[in-house]
């Protein structure tokens, strides 16, 4: 990549060979295999998974510039594509005139009836686009162009075509009260993205675009430890054995949590459904884990019971019964009722049986009905707690038996305090979408299209494992320390340009007259250390009159036991205001009693 006949738009290329070979996984299973052969990773452990939201790479558009736009798209395909075909099928100087700018919200018209009559002629032109290329004559490879294709599928999902009174053509908008429109999992957003969709998570979140599921290994800290121990007592039996001498059994550090799948989806597919696909992956690598943890948005009562014959144990929470009953937390709920599976009966609270045993298929599942008669629940005296409907008796679904024990046991245990004490293990898994948010950016998509979104995420997670892996927490430095800032002070050595790593100390920064204070945040007492400002950047700082400078990088010069005194030097004037801030900065090697930490953030 150094070679000056290089050029960086050839990694599009390289990338698109990659998909197009189904090799987008081939980096981090490589990397997977070379940590199991080093023992890091392997079956039966314990591992847990999450999802967050990703942004796509394209803007949010409304239904009005959805369409416009998709009708701009298709132009600019075959405009590039079949240029003379293109100037005598349609009127290429109106089109132009139209569509030669992009659709944008702010300059369409503000009245709604204006706004009504340009998405009609935006639909009339995307009808005449798409009929255009499928008339006798046109290249017949026109209308399987990617972007015509978006182009007929906006047309259908955002408008009616119907016979006027006159017995003309009309086209108009879709209207979802009266019309309908198409479910979110297939409804298009951009014709730039085909596979970016709209998603909602509670009523805060909503976005466009997709979804990052991450599963690591995880282990108590007792059962790290203890592991860690073991390793170390093994390796000194062993040293002994080859009579090195020197079987002391020293401390070896605990394996690292790493990254054993990566998955990325339309944002639109829930949870459940990505479930069953991470603990396949991990059986085909060898890695199927003894105990796996999820929120309360994976499991089912199915997927519980198949990854138990597969030697899984999910820890996870059930959803809960969603019957009035529970929700209410009053009457009889399902745990109420006392099933004898060969009999084929429920029996209510009040010692009634059930008179209809019903098996059937709901949502394509199997299920059993129990229905109980009209003149038993008329007459009880607990109807009101157990049914509020006058006319209908009280009905009961039920999953098959095994499901129903595993559910019923699995919601009984989860209400224990040992259950939640050992849930807690999943929390940890926050951490690591924060460090691949921190340090990958993995809520942006770089690119469009879902194939190359789970290749940037492939890598990403790759590139997690290797900073994981790697003993000091951290890839290793460059040769080249890179430019130095003209505004920076002398020191003693290079900077140490490594990003960000684990084991990053907080240090408070606040405005002085003529300098900044630091006040260390450690285990340690509080240690302030005075920060010496070159004169440029504080000239520089005055004028903006800033609280802090950000993207600054930090000099750190240690003396023996003296504190450390910290230049800071300002490369750029980008400033802000916040009277305070936190600034996160990687302590110095052990092997360097003077250095230089770089590349410190400040962040609000």
């Amino acid at each position: 990549m150094t070679d000056p006949g290089f050029d960086f738009s050839v990694l599009a290329k390289f990338r698109a060979r990659l998909i197009e070979h189904g090799m987008e996984r081939l980096v981090f299973d490589r990397l997977l295999e070379h940590c199991r052969a080093e023992g890091l990773v392997a079956a039966g452990g314990k591992q847990r998974s999450d999802s967050t939201h990703v942004i796509s790479a394209v803007r949010d558009l409304n239904r009005l510039e959805l369409a416009g736009e998709s009708v701009r798209a298709a132009l600019e395909v075959l405009a590039a594509a079949a240029p003379e075909w293109l100037a005598g099928a349609v009127d290429v100087a109106e089109l132009a005139h139209r569509y030669g700018p992009r659709v944008d919200g702010w300059k369409l018209p503000a009245s709604k009836t204006e706004r009504d009559r340009l998405a009609v002629v935006f639909g009339q032109d995307a009808l005449m686009l798409c009929r255009a290329v499928r008339v006798p004559g046109a290249p017949p490879w026109l209308a399987e162009l990617p972007a015509v294709e978006l182009l007929r599928q906006v047309l259908v999902q955002t408008y009616c075509i119907e016979t006027g009174a006159r017995g003309r053509e009309v086209i108009r908008k879709r209207e979802a009260e009266t019309d309908g429109v198409p479910p979110g999992h297939i409804r298009l957003a951009s014709p730039y993205d085909a596979d970016a969709r709209w998603a909602a998570k509670g009523e805060e979140l909503f976005w466009l675009g997709y979804k990052i599921h991450l599963t690591e290994t995880c282990n108590t800290p007792a059962e790290a430890e203890a592991e860690a121990e073991a390793e170390a007592e093994a390796e000194a039996e062993a040293e002994a054995e080859a009579g090195n001498g020197n079987g002391n059994g020293k401390r070896v550090a605990a394996p690292p949590n790493l990254i054993t799948d990566v998955h990325t989806t339309k944002a639109t597919v829930p949870d459940v459904k990505a479930t069953a696909g991470i603990q396949q992956r991990l059986d085909e690598r060898g890695l199927r884990p003894g105990e796996h943890y999820l929120d309360s948005g994976y499991p089912s009562v199915d997927l519980l019971a198949a990854a138990g014959r597969d030697g899984t144990a999910m820890v996870t929470p059930l959803p809960a019964d969603n019957s009035p009953q529970s929700k209410a937390a009053a009457g009889f709920d399902k745990s109420a009722f006392r099933v004898d599976w060969k009999a084929r009966q429920a029996t209510c609270p009040a010692g009634r049986t059930s008179a209809g045993w019903y098996p059937v298929t709901q949502h394509g599942r199997p299920a059993i009905v129990a229905q109980f008669a009209s003149t038993d629940c008329r007459a009880c005296p607990s109807r009101t707690q157990c049914t509020s409907s006058r006319k209908v008796s009280r009905i009961l679904t039920l999953r098959p038996k095994e499901l129903h024990e595993i559910q019923t046991a699995s919601r009984a245990e989860q209400k224990t305090q040992t259950w939640r004490d050992k849930y807690k293990l999943r929390a940890g898994v926050e951490g690591t979408v924060n460090q691949a948010l921190d340090m990958t950016g993995i809520r942006r998509a770089r690119y469009r299209g879902l194939a190359k979104v789970r290749l940037q995420h492939l890598f990403s997670a790759t590139a997690l494992n290797v900073i994981r892996s790697t003993p000091t927490g951290a890839p290793p430095r460059s040769a080249d320390p890179g430019p130095a800032d003209s505004n920076a002070l002398p020191t003693c050595s290079q900077p140490d340009r490594r990003p960000l790593g684990i084991g990053q100390r907080s240090l408070q920064v606040r405005k002085g007259a003529r300098n900044l204070v630091l006040k260390e945040a450690g285990e340690a007492a509080q240690v302030q250390h005075e920060v010496f400002v070159s004169d440029a950047a504080m000239a520089r700082a005055t004028a903006y009159n800033p609280s802090v400078i950000t993207e600054s990088h930090i000099d750190v010069v240690r003396d023996g036991p003296e504190p450390a005194r910290y230049t800071f030097s300002a490369p750029s004037a980008h400033l802000r205001r916040p009277p305070r801030t936190a600034v996160r900065l990687l302590r110095p090697t052990a092997e360097h009693g003077s250095s230089r930490a770089g590349n410190a953030l400040a962040k609000n």
